[in-house]
């Protein structure tokens, strides 16, 4: 069964901003993945992810069926880098997993 994830549910994470995309933006955006994917909100669960590893400028996170990793890195400028991969073995001095299989797009 699908699940529906809104703002305007109770308990729901605020994402708003109208200031240029920064660091501030990046943070809301984990909070939000965190509340939908893993920690869930008011009444709506979470979607079944693991949060893997956080820091300033990256989120990695599992899947269920734990068929690999998912990792959102912030580079300054506005660009949200995103990688997979099949393993994680840590994540590097930039915000970028280190893992087998590893690929990326912007």
């Amino acid at each position: 069964m699908a699940r529906i994830y809104h703002r305007d549910q109770v308990g729901a994470p605020a994402f708003y901003s109208t200031a240029a995309y920064n660091v501030i933006q990046f943070t809301n955006f984990k909070e939000v993945l965190k509340a939908c994917l893993v920690s869930g909100y008011g009444t709506t669960p979470a979607a079944g992810w693991e949060l893997i590893a956080e820091g300033t400028n990256h989120i990695v996170l599992r899947n269920g069926s734990h068929s690999g990793y998912v990792c959102f890195t912030w580079l300054t400028g506005g660009t949200l880098r995103v990688w997979v991969a099949d393993t994680f073995d840590g994540v590097d001095g930039n915000g970028v997993i280190l893992g087998a299989g590893r690929k990326t797009g912007i």
